[in-house]
C-alpha cells in the first residue's frame, strides 16, 4: 500500500493520503466482510433461537 503521511508545521501526522484505487479496494473488501460478518450473525440468532425454543 503506497500510503503519504501528512503533518502539520510542528511535524505531527495529521493525516494519511491513500491512493484512490487502493481507498477503493478497502471498501470493497470491508463491504465483504460486512456481508460475511451480518451472514454470520443472522445464523448465530437463529440458532440461539432454536436453542430457547427447545428448552421452553
Amino acid at each position: 500500500m503506497n500510503l503519504q503521511f501528512i503533518s502539520d508545521s510542528k511535524g505531527q501526522t495529521t493525516g494519511v493520503f491513500i491512493p484512490i484505487n487502493e481507498w477503493n479496494a478497502l471498501k470493497n473488501n470491508s463491504k465483504d466482510l460486512e456481508k460475511i460478518l451480518f451472514h454470520n450473525s443472522v445464523k448465530e440468532f437463529i440458532l440461539f433461537n432454536k436453542i430457547l425454543n427447545l428448552l421452553m
